[in-house]
């Protein structure tokens, strides 16, 4: 199977775990996202998905569930950010509606090393 559909298989696999919300995780957002594909989910994180999804799919507060399955379904562990862990300036002012947007959560990757001439 050539490696373009099999990364294409894992991202419609990922993808079936849970709710997409379009327009941002589609097919296509995912392909550009991991161009490499992710790696595939066992039986066992599929169970307990299931169980964790059956107790969150009519809930208005999926925060639990969303944090479970990007730290460590995804694993971003270490670097997927929430409340007052999160960078302030991930937050933008709407001027026009006297509002700030702010994220809930966001993926921090760390900082690259420093290069040393």
């Amino acid at each position: 199977m050539a490696v373009s559909r099999q990364v294409a298989i894992t991202h419609e696999d990922w993808l079936n775990l849970c709710d997409p919300e379009p327009p941002w995780f589609t097919l296509p957002v995912m392909k550009r996202a991991f161009p490499e594909g992710l790696h595939p989910v066992s039986s066992a994180t599929r169970a307990e998905h299931k169980v964790r999804w059956d107790e969150v799919c009519d809930s208005d507060d999926r925060t639990e569930y969303v944090d479970w399955l990007l730290r460590n379904v995804l694993g971003w562990v270490g670097h997927y950010r929430t409340g007052d862990d999160l960078p302030e300036d991930l937050a933008a002012g709407v001027a026009e509606q006297g509002v700030t947007v702010a994220p809930t959560g966001a993926y921090v990757p760390p900082a690259p090393a420093p290069v040393h001439p």
